[in-house]
């Protein structure tokens, strides 16, 4: 039961994603949105507009992605007052 219940909020996660363009600027993005949130000409500006979308919007995770297609590991945001407030999530124990 606990595990179905896991399942479900990772599926209502919503991930905003920090897209550079062939023009050389950066976009961010929503989960299944084809319309970009805004434009930034650095991909700083852009993440640093991530995290003020994914504040206003509810979103949880930013992505962000290279020149090349390559990803960083996800940056998760809880809600304020819970563990894990701003984190990157990581396989290693720091």
């Amino acid at each position: 039961m606990l595990s179905d219940l896991r399942g479900l909020r990772e599926a209502a996660m919503t991930t905003l994603h920090v897209v550079p363009d062939e023009r050389g600027n950066w976009r961010i993005f929503e989960d299944a949105r084809p319309a970009a949130l805004s434009e930034h000409q650095t991909a700083t500006d852009a993440e640093l507009s991530a995290w003020s979308h994914l504040r206003a919007r509810g979103a949880q995770e930013i992505l962000v992605h290279d020149r090349y297609g390559r990803t960083r590991r996800p940056v998760r945001y809880d809600r304020p007052g819970r563990r894990g407030h701003a984190s990157r999530r990581s396989s290693s124990p720091t």
